[in-house]
């Protein structure tokens, strides 16, 4: 069965997100990101806290076991027999420095969007939230709370508001409304959330520098290598080489390289060339990719939404959806 040109971008994609996430795994990749992200891993080496990374389970745990997906919420596998929307990455860290070595629930999610429908702190704080939930019956039972873990949930998101790069963290703070009582941070600071934006600023720490060369760069895969050993001491052993090959090649043409402008640009293009010059051959492609830019951006569900919505002249539509199924 041939699938219409919307739902193959949208597996594209998916896999792509797939391949994305096993190479966020690689420990050399999640030191940078640790390094510069959680308070307990500053001012450590990234070789020592790359001995520290424990298991990290790629799209395997719930984020709420007891809620299954909303009618319509797709899961991590893109359909809905999947029951659960799952966490794209979740480690367990220890840090050393005590006599008990403390653990670290940490979340890492790669955000494609912003979401619009909703306020993407929200839905870290659900997240950071479950984190700490799920611990129940692993780490304490009944009411041994004093075993908590502390949790961060830390989110990449590859469309930066505005395109300025920024960190941002967000963490339980005292304040005293009556005296002056204080406790101690670690009976409080158990939940972080950390927003990584990645905007046009791709010079501004080396964990941006490298998060941008892996999902923003759109370089071709052996200079990418190169770029890694050069420039961040991160050699991939031959399966690793292998995912970032994939993801690269899967990313071409379809997410990277549009990623920041293809929506914008494309209605840009395709409304003000279509009505300008609608019936000129070399307008077509001008049309795919705002179709496909629409589409990968969630604006329409099909391609014939999108046609719609650009005003493409009836004589071209036939040859728009036929360059898209190429």
């Amino acid at each position: 069965m041939i699938l219409p040109p919307e739902e193959r971008i949208r597996k594209q994609i998916r896999a792509y997100d797939q391949k994305a996430k096993k190479v966020l795994s690689i420990k050399a990749i999640l030191a940078f990101i640790l390094q510069e992200c959680v308070f307990e891993f500053q001012g450590m080496a990234r070789k020592e806290i790359e001995k520290c990374i424990g298991k990290t389970q790629i799209s395997k745990v719930p984020v709420d076991q007891n809620t299954p997906l909303v009618q319509g919420v797709e899961s991590e596998h893109g359909n809905q027999s999947d029951a659960y929307i799952r966490y794209d990455l979740l480690l367990y860290a220890t840090v050393p420095g005590t006599k008990e070595r403390i653990k670290l629930y940490i979340n890492i999610e790669a955000q494609r969007t912003i979401p619009k429908a909703y306020p993407l702190l929200h839905r870290a704080n659900v997240y950071v939230a479950n984190g700490i939930a799920m611990q129940k019956g692993i780490e304490y039972t009944d009411s041994d709370y004093g075993k908590v873990k502390k949790c961060y949930s830390i989110w990449i998101c590859m469309e930066a508001p505005d395109d300025t790069t920024a960190v941002n963290s967000y963490r339980f703070a005292e304040s005293h409304i009556i005296g002056n009582h204080t406790a101690k941070v670690a009976d409080y600071d158990l939940q972080t959330m950390v927003m990584i934006y990645l905007g046009k600023d791709h010079k501004a720490s080396p964990m941006i520098e490298l998060l941008w060369a892996l999902f923003k760069s759109g370089i071709p895969t052996q200079e990418l290598e190169e770029k890694l050993e050069d420039d961040f001491d991160i050699r991939l052993t031959k399966p690793q080489a292998k995912e970032l090959n994939t993801m690269c090649n899967l990313g071409e043409g379809v997410y990277i390289r549009g990623r920041d402008k293809g929506l914008m640009d494309g209605r840009r293009e395709g409304q003000k060339a279509g009505r300008r010059k609608g019936r000129k051959e070399g307008q077509k492609d001008t049309w795919i990719h705002s179709i496909r830019s629409l589409l990968l951006k969630g604006k329409v569900k099909t391609a014939d939404e999108a046609i719609e919505l650009l005003d493409i002249p009836q004589d071209a539509r036939a040859k728009v959806l036929a360059g898209l199924a190429h």
